[in-house]
């Protein structure tokens, strides 16, 4: 998969670093650095058992969404950032009034992992948007990888006659991803901003802009959008005041 940081030599071959794999990676690290940092009702240890449960269980999320969403087998393919923001919320629920205390903290940084997915997804062409030609300083060709298969983009404009196997990228596109991670690094701004309202800001800001910007995508998912639904009602429950919400904020 395409494109390609660096390859790694091990004896048992190299080992091919990701852009898309790198990003998500990058944001999990910080994301631990943040949800442990500080006081808060847990102690450190406690919050990085949590944080691993969480991680584990938006990438399970995330596997399990972009696999119903685009037909695909759990192994394969990337994360969707909806499936991520639920199953790391699920995970959380799951842990009672005292982890449910740590939502603002795990809002943040459910935002970033969002924005990471958003980028290596512009990166890799995956999930693009509708062809357009303006404006001109916004759309995104999408190139033709070196192992001739060529990014999702670029091998759906060929099957679809609409450019040559010569070509050397794709029709210009809306650059969707690139817009959601726009979007999500907002979200994680105001989320830092005001912790006591993160966990309604990130979920329902985001699940509202899942529902405009898939709208903007050449294959458009029913699967998105009944979850982007799903993480909307989420963000409306988060929302409520609660003693949880008040501890965290402390």
């Amino acid at each position: 998969m395409f494109p390609r940081l660096a390859e790694i030599p091990t004896p048992w071959g190299p080992l091919v670093v990701q852009t898309h794999g790198a990003l998500v990676a990058v944001a999990l690290v910080a994301g631990w650095y943040l949800f442990t940092l500080g006081t808060a009702a847990q102690s450190p240890r406690d919050r990085g058992r949590l944080y691993l449960a969480m991680s584990l269980g938006g990438l399970v999320g995330g596997k399990l969404v972009r696999a119903a969403s685009h037909g695909g087998v759990f192994f394969e393919g990337g994360l969707d950032a909806l499936g991520v923001l639920l199953g790391g919320a699920f995970v959380l629920w799951l842990g009672g009034p005292r982890s449910r205390a740590l939502a603002p903290r795990a809002a943040s940084v459910g935002a970033m992992v969002a924005a990471a997915i958003g980028l290596g997804e512009h990166f890799g062409g995956a999930r693009f948007g509708r062809v357009a030609e303006s404006p001109t300083w916004l759309v995104v060709r999408h190139p033709r990888w070196p192992d001739l298969l060529g990014s999702p983009a670029w091998r759906a404009h060929l099957a679809d006659g609409r450019i040559d196997e010569d070509a050397v990228s794709s029709l210009p596109t809306i650059p969707v991803g690139l817009l959601e991670a726009a979007v999500a690094l907002v979200l994680f701004a105001l989320a830092r901003w005001r912790p006591r309202f993160g966990p309604a800001i990130v979920l329902g800001g985001y699940a509202l802009a899942r529902l405009g910007l898939d709208r903007l995508r050449e294959h458009p998912s029913t699967v998105d959008l009944v979850v982007a639904v799903l993480v909307l009602v989420l963000s409306i429950v988060a929302a409520r005041p609660s003693r949880a919400a008040a501890l965290a904020s402390a």
